[in-house]
């Protein structure tokens, strides 16, 4: 049995792409040590685009990199996990039986917060900052937030 799910976020979803990080030649990544390494000789625009960088490395991108997307893994997970905490997926059940096959859509309010992903990063309103994990304590770093969205996918 196939079925195509849509589900709509009643709170905000606040992305984090754990594995982009790890790609260290990417345009984004050497651009963000670089002003990193700069240490406490940073400006007020090096601050900002810092930001702008976390925020962009913090998605999840399409195949082509070109939109913001949910990987079918989140969606499993978050499948998986809702299971677990209702009683319904003790066990190997939900994780044997769930597959998700593709995700179709997924829709956010492009006029407020941009439709590229360059414009995303600029967006005051996108972004919001979280204490993460990093060194010995937790540091401030910038994630992409979407406060209305919605997403298409099969099961």
């Amino acid at each position: 049995m196939r079925y195509q799910v849509t589900i709509r976020g009643l709170s905000p979803l606040i992305t984090n792409n754990g594995t982009a990080g790890l790609d260290t030649r990417s345009p984004a990544n050497v651009e963000r040590k670089e002003i990193e390494n700069r240490g406490s000789t940073k400006t007020a625009s090096d601050e900002e685009r810092l930001k702008e960088l976390q925020c962009l490395v913090s998605l999840w991108l399409d195949e082509r990199g070109e939109a913001p997307t949910i990987p079918e893994a989140a969606i499993r997970k978050c499948i998986e996990t809702g299971a677990k905490r209702n009683k319904r997926g003790t066990g190997t059940l939900v994780r044997e039986g769930l597959m998700v096959e593709g995700v179709q859509s997924f829709d956010y309010d492009r006029e407020a917060l941009g439709a590229t992903v360059e414009e995303l990063g600029k967006n005051a309103q996108f972004t919001v900052v979280v204490a993460a994990p990093g060194g010995r304590g937790r540091v401030p770093r910038t994630r992409a937030k979407f406060d209305k969205w919605s997403c298409v996918f099969t099961l």
